[in-house]
């Protein structure tokens, strides 16, 4: 049987781009309102969190707009008994 041995550190992947903090307000009224006017422009994601501290923080990140090539899997073909 086979143990599986357990690195430390953070094993979850990051996916995607990372957030940046663009703006902190003391309600969500008016994170909201500056979230509603980045929005207008198209051009980013935007989210709008609450801290542990009651403040909320608007996030914002660019829109994943490059696709991923696929590469080309070369499949070798072989033929069992020679």
């Amino acid at each position: 049987m086979k143990e599986e041995t357990v690195t430390q550190g953070d094993s979850r992947p990051l996916y995607g781009k990372p957030w940046k903090n663009e703006f902190v307000a003391q309600s969500f009224g008016k994170a909201d309102e500056k979230r509603n006017n980045i929005l207008k422009s198209g051009k980013v994601q935007v989210k709008v969190k609450r801290r542990g501290d009651g403040t909320f923080v608007v996030k914002t990140r660019e829109l994943e707009t490059n696709t991923p090539t696929k590469k080309s899997k070369t499949s070798k073909s072989k033929k069992k008994g020679e």
